[in-house]
């Protein structure tokens, strides 16, 4: 199996004859991808073809054939195990990334939830005819427009209770909070 060795001399000469080693460790490449199966195979090829290709240029001598297959598997080895890790601490930040929303989202819930209860609290508290009209501006996010067609009241007169409105809100709230 000197075949190794003389292929390795001749890829410092002809550039071209890398194809040849890299078919020769083909079987161990393939095994690699498979295993780092969260990267796209075609970066895990290159990724491996390329460490094969800096550990023949770092190859300085070549003594035997085991030397060679044991020099360029380590090489290929240490390859795979930077993608591992950097697999690894991938995966960590994306679960990090996914717990921190999930705790903005519970947090966002609670917010809403006593946002509509202060809301409920402060439409009770008026006549039944702004209840309506509070209602259809604060829940269902009508425009005066839209509530003055379906209440049959003046664009104006919904206007100036939404002022009002607010100016209770804002009251209202500073009392609850301050």
């Amino acid at each position: 199996m000197e075949e190794l060795t003389n292929l390795v001399k001749r890829i410092h000469e002809d550039k071209e004859l890398m194809a040849e080693l890299i078919d020769k460790f083909n079987p161990l490449i393939n095994k690699y991808i498979r295993i780092l199966y969260r990267y796209d195979a075609e970066d895990v090829r290159a990724e491996m073809e390329l460490a094969l290709w800096e550990a023949v240029i770092k190859m300085k001598f070549v003594n035997s054939e085991g030397e060679c297959v044991q020099f360029f598997s380590r090489a290929l080895n240490n390859k795979f195990y930077e993608l591992y890790r950097k697999s690894k601490m991938e995966r960590e930040y994306e679960n990090a990334c996914y717990y921190e929303n999930i705790e903005k989202e519970s947090e966002n819930r609670i917010d809403t939830i006593n946002f509509d209860f202060d809301i409920s609290n402060f439409i009770s508290r008026t006549n039944e005819k702004k209840k309506a009209l509070y209602e259809k501006i604060l829940r269902f996010n009508m425009t005066d427009i839209e509530i003055s067609r379906e209440m049959q009241l003046s664009r104006q007169y919904i206007n100036r209770i939404r002022r009002l409105m607010y100016k209770e809100l804002k009251e209202y709230f500073y009392n609850i909070y301050y």
